[in-house]
């Protein structure tokens, strides 16, 4: 069994000295990680508003932002699983949106050494949308992503917090709503019941009422400036970002 392979790559193998090739398809990167749950590269969706040089649409880089619940307390991160998230995936950051109580007041990543923690306990839903938090987390991950860092996000679940801030950063990189509230439910893969239910839509609904713009994408933009982050920072994460 081959796990956690990029889709589009092409990949060989070799079995009893015979070689063969392979290529992955579809766009979801869903992780493999016994220990935790709900584990997935933000990576392979396409964006519907900025398109590259040759005219091909754009998507979502992979390997760079991962989601997913977290790694202490209920769920602990086995010995196996440390090591496909720093060596594999290359992992080196962990932002946190727990509360101090929920994540057992830890201060250094489950990761390990070297690894790099920020616990900033983050709203979900439309509440999120009255508070400079999603853009504490936006600016911080722009800053590792630029250092050449991987990054992990996650609350205790990945579903609300996570949801919420995977929903504003896909929205800035030109993601349909439709296909973010895809990437939400796909949370219910993980557990018995359907994600995509009130919450959600009153976070859809709330970005579109309460936030200033011609698309989601702008509105999207428009939260983030409203709370600190300048156009070049956000133009400087859609290059890095985007493929």
């Amino acid at each position: 069994k081959i796990w956690n392979p990029v889709p589009g790559v092409e990949y060989s193998l070799t079995v009893d000295g015979r070689t063969r090739t392979f290529t992955p398809t579809g766009q979801v990167r869903m992780l493999y990680l016994p220990s935790l749950r709900n584990v997935r590269d933000l990576g392979g969706w396409q964006s519907g508003k900025f398109r590259n040089a040759d005219g091909t649409p754009g998507k979502i880089r992979y390997g760079r932002l991962f989601r997913g619940g977290e790694m202490n307390t209920w769920r602990t991160l086995s010995e196996a699983d440390r090591a496909v998230m720093t060596d594999s995936l290359q992992i080196s950051c962990e932002l946190d949106l727990r509360s101090s109580s929920e994540a057992e007041n830890i201060t250094e990543s489950p990761l390990g050494k070297g690894s790099i923690y920020f616990r900033n306990t983050s709203p979900e839903y439309a509440k999120a949308l009255d508070s400079d938090t999603h853009c504490r987390s936006f600016l911080w991950i722009l800053e590792k992503l630029k250092e050449g860092r991987n990054i992990y996000f996650h609350c205790a679940k990945g579903a609300d917090r996570t949801g919420t801030l995977a929903f504003l950063l896909e929205g800035l990189l030109g993601v349909k709503e439709s296909d973010i509230a895809k990437d939400y439910e796909l949370t219910s893969f993980f557990e018995l019941r359907a994600r995509n239910g009130s919450d959600y839509k009153g976070l859809a609904e709330a970005v579109d009422k309460k936030l200033t713009g011609n698309d989601l994408c702008e509105k999207c933009e428009d939260y983030f400036l409203r709370y600190g982050a300048t156009m070049d920072q956000i133009e400087e994460f859609r290059t890095i970002m985007l493929e």
